[in-house]
């Protein structure tokens, strides 16, 4: 009888340790629910702040352009101004130097005076050159000191050739022959080569101002010759 007892007792005992460990597997391999799950971060969210970052870029990439841009507009616009300035000035400039050249009575014409004509230096037969009053005028026919080129031309029209001497004076040459009486030029011009063949001449007389004016005037002159 005690035999029986024993058995029944082990056989039970086996039994709670299989339900012990059944229950045991089950509890290992038991599914997480979705509720159980925990999602991780993914790597979306970085992709979308480089995308962010970069039209950031893009667009900061484009003010710049647009400033560099509208700072060489400037530029460009300030030259101009600049040019436009000194324009102005030029003309500003101008305006007194034309003032400056009225109130200096322009040259408006020249004029041989009377006593233009042969001359004789050395006390023998026949003159050796002509003296020559030349007087730059202005507006109202006042005689004024001027500088500039002043040119001689003589000329026998008995003659094929006409023109029979020149002779030219740079401005500093011509002022060194300024004369305060009588008012004027006063030129000494000796022959060149041989004397002249006729006694009724044309002598031509032209002066450039500084400002490259020219002027002309001419005179019908006499000189003496040896043989008279």
């Amino acid at each position: 009888m005690k035999g029986w007892c024993k058995l029944v007792a082990v056989i039970v005992f086996v039994g709670l340790l299989g339900s012990i460990s059944g229950c045991t597997r089950e509890a290992v391999i038991k599914e997480p629910s979705p509720a159980e799950i925990k999602v991780g971060p993914t790597e979306e969210p970085g992709r979308e702040e480089a995308a962010e970052l970069k039209g950031l870029l893009e667009h900061l990439q484009a003010d710049l352009e647009k400033e560099k841009e509208a700072k060489n507009k400037l530029k460009e616009e300030l030259a101009l101004l600049k040019a436009e300035n000194q324009r102005l000035k030029a003309l500003a400039s101008e305006e007194p130097r034309k003032k400056d050249a009225q109130l200096r009575f322009a040259v408006e014409k020249i004029s041989l005076g009377f006593l233009t004509g042969g001359a004789n230096w050395d006390e023998k037969e026949g003159d050796d050159g002509l003296i020559v009053f030349l007087h730059p005028k202005d507006q109202g026919g006042d005689t004024i000191k001027q500088a500039g080129q002043v040119r001689f031309e003589l000329f026998d029209l008995t003659r094929d050739e006409v023109l029979i001497m020149s002779w030219g004076f740079t401005a500093e040459e011509a002022i060194e022959n300024w004369r305060s009486f009588p008012t004027g030029f006063h030129f000494k011009l000796p022959w060149k080569g041989s004397p002249p063949s006729a006694s009724e001449l044309i002598l031509k007389a032209a002066f450039i101002d500084l400002d490259g004016k020219y002027f002309v005037a001419t005179k019908k002159i006499r000189v003496r010759l040896e043989s008279q």
